[in-house]
């Protein structure tokens, strides 16, 4: 769309056609695209996740009845839905990729995550009762429009998961969640990526009730683990100097390796991300057990290795991994929860998060993995 403003209103345009378009409010204000006392955008934009995590998950649950609600998608439409591909790029689809671990474990549907840039050019199966999902923060994400405009006519319905309201995504999809993240100036995504991950976790929860594989207690179990990320998340910010201090001994290497297993092997991809983008040093995300298959070879005292390692019912695989690591005189970053004392032994630094069901580990985790990559970039200015 073009839009002409004049002093007697604004006239939209689309190929040259006048359009109409529904006006929508955008509660945004300019404060919100300022540092407000912060050195960087992308820190200021860290210390606001408690409260977009907040504004994201807040109206969409009743945690008394134990229902989750959306109010721009169609229950009717999604109860014949027996698979969901999902479209994003970059750190949206490493979101939508932590989400696939969640859908499938609690409202039993297949689903499979695709890149915007490579599923545009493929003839992947796609049918009536195929869900596509489309994650991006500005709604504008090229690829993923492009695919989706290839796609849709074969599915059985469309959502969008954006931040941005009004932009061509929603447009183009008949269902919309917005993520209520508000502006993200900085160029690394950081709280857009705690909110789209926020949606697709009640999205899962919402379809395991559509689905009947989730009673009402079990929902209000989800909302009570839901519900505690955001204290947790200003207990980890409370403890940055932590991280710092880790960030001042490690920016001068040229090259990291992340792993991490399950849910947490989208936040080792996400972590290294985030390190690339705002330090320009090699970082390169790994399932833990896959290890073996090439990025055991790299290992020598001058690459770090950072592990997302909480406990839960794969950790023993993972510290298995961290003491072969250990063995190669390699040196070891463990992010994990509170009360694992014991990685001490095994690691040369701990990143510590507060402890939570295994599952919701990723909200946290992310955090300290935000705020290393924050604080090398800012040393090697």
């Amino acid at each position: 769309d073009i839009a002409v403003i004049k002093k007697e209103g604004i006239d939209v345009y689309n190929g040259g056609r006048k359009v109409s378009r529904k006006i929508k409010e955008i509660n945004w204000t300019h404060k919100q695209a300022e540092k407000g006392g912060f050195p960087h955008f992308m820190l200021k934009e860290i210390f606001e996740e408690p409260m977009a995590f907040e504004d994201t998950i807040l109206g969409r649950f009743d945690s008394i009845k134990g229902e989750i609600n959306f109010d721009g998608i169609k229950k009717k439409q999604l109860e014949n839905i027996d698979s969901i591909r999902v479209i994003a790029c970059g750190t949206s689809y490493y979101a939508a990729l932590t989400a696939k671990y969640i859908i499938e474990k609690y409202a039993g549907i297949n689903t499979v995550v695709d890149i915007g840039s490579e599923i545009r050019y493929q003839s992947p199966i796609i049918n009536k009762k195929t869900l596509v999902m489309t994650v991006s923060q500005s709604g504008e994400t090229t690829d993923t429009i492009a695919a989706l405009g290839r796609l849709k006519k074969k599915a059985g319905y469309t959502i969008a998961v954006v931040n941005t309201v009004g932009s061509t995504l929603p447009r183009e999809s008949e269902g919309v969640i917005y993520t209520h993240a508000g502006p993200e100036i900085g160029v690394a995504a950081t709280k857009t990526f705690l909110s789209q991950l926020a949606v697709l976790y009640l999205f899962a929860f919402y379809m395991g009730v559509l689905k009947k594989r989730l009673k009402k207690e079990d929902v209000k179990k989800c909302i009570k683990n839901m519900r505690k990320i955001p204290r947790m998340i200003k207990k980890i910010l409370r403890d940055r100097c932590r991280v710092e201090k880790a960030a001042g001994k490690y920016y001068r290497h040229k090259d990291f390796l992340y792993y991490g297993r399950n849910v947490n092997y989208p936040i080792a991809l996400e972590g290294a991300l985030k390190l690339k983008e705002i330090s320009y040093i090699h970082a390169e995300g790994y399932p833990a057990g896959e290890m073996k298959h090439g990025p055991i070879a790299l290992v020598d005292n001058k690459v770090p290795n950072v592990f997302i390692a909480p406990q839960g019912s794969l950790y023993e695989k993972i510290r298995n991994n961290i003491e072969e690591i250990r063995a190669r005189s390699g040196i070891i970053i463990s992010i994990t929860n509170r009360s694992n004392t014991g990685i001490k032994k095994y690691s040369d630094d701990v990143l510590y998060v507060p402890d939570i069901d295994e599952d919701y580990y990723p909200f946290l985790s992310v955090i300290p993995l935000q705020l290393l990559s924050y604080y090398i970039g800012v040393k090697k200015e």
